[in-house]
């Protein structure tokens, strides 16, 4: 894995660094065909992060691989996977992949009156894997779904824009269900799973300064107990392992794509002594903070 992060701001400028010489006529969105990917494409892509939202619809994987943050996976058919601007994202591809990639900004749905991070975080959060084995069921509606997007994006229609607009907001809505049946969760938004959402981004954004859970709570107006109890039901973990899945989560990241060394990286985390950092990577990750970097790089 390479150390240095590349930030880009716009979809053409990701395309570019590809090696694609596709590059997008709307504003804010691009879909295409990994069918309709030049010879000139990359097999390779660096971490990088995006200024941009992606789906990944596969189809045909091939052996192509992937990395979430410091995670490295086999990218497998049929499978939707979900890339917000907080990852760090790098992959090798097959060239036999088949499918859909999306792109689009968050301005580009400025209609919609919700919000983009808080009503689909169960589909976007930056400290899971993102990605989602789509039922039987499922795949011929989401397929639809991607070839309407499609047909829109090289239309001449007058409205294309406005149809990408609400076909991308249908699809994401109707993955959000597909994921919560999937996991056997209700779909609707019930007071708990408000309160657990807004948990999360919280840790998410004040993990480096809030390290209990009671910090938390005391923010959200509830007592510790009920907001484990709420995490419990949500999501099967305690509120202070999502404390700490966020805390790993950063750990891997700046032992990984910086040069750091772990004292710092102890430091910047907020761990008094090196080795309580160390004690507490181990136990979480499996491997002493040494030992990950050598064995990644």
């Amino acid at each position: 894995m390479h150390t240095n992060i590349y930030q880009f701001k716009t979809i053409n400028e990701y395309l570019a660094a590809a090696g694609c010489k596709i590059s997008t006529n709307v504003e804010g969105a691009f879909i295409m065909k990994f069918t309709e990917l030049n010879k000139e494409t990359v097999i390779y892509m660096q971490a990088c992060q995006k200024d941009f939202y992606q789906i990944n619809f596969i189809t045909k994987a091939g052996k192509g691989t992937y990395w979430f943050n410091a995670h490295k996976k086999a990218q497998t058919e049929d499978t939707i996977y979900f890339i917000s601007p907080e990852h760090v994202y790098s992959w090798i591809r097959d060239e036999q992949l088949q499918g859909y990639l999306l792109y689009f900004k968050k301005n580009f749905l400025n209609f919609y009156k919700g919000s983009i991070e808080n009503d689909f975080i169960d589909l976007f959060d930056v400290c899971y894997e993102n990605c989602l084995i789509l039922p039987q069921a499922n795949q011929k509606h989401v397929l639809a779904l991607f070839q309407m997007l499609h047909t829109s994006y090289h239309s001449i229609n007058p409205f294309r824009i406005q149809v990408l607009r609400a076909t991308i907001l249908n699809l994401l809505f109707y993955l959000k269900h597909t994921h919560a049946e999937y996991h056997k969760k209700a779909a609707q938004t019930n007071r708990n799973s408000k309160q657990f959402i807004a948990y999360k981004n919280l840790v998410n954004n004040l993990f480096l300064k809030l390290k209990t859970v009671n910090d938390y709570a005391s923010l959200l107006n509830i007592s510790p107990n009920y907001l484990n109890a709420i995490c419990k039901l949500e999501s099967h973990k305690t509120a202070k392992e999502i404390i700490q899945d966020r805390l790993l989560e950063e750990a891997e990241f700046l032992i990984l794509f910086t040069e750091k060394d772990i004292a710092e990286i102890a430091f910047h985390l907020g761990f008094s002594e090196p080795t309580h950092f160390s004690r507490f990577f181990k136990n979480t990750n499996g491997q002493s903070p040494q030992r990950f970097r050598a064995a990644n790089r």
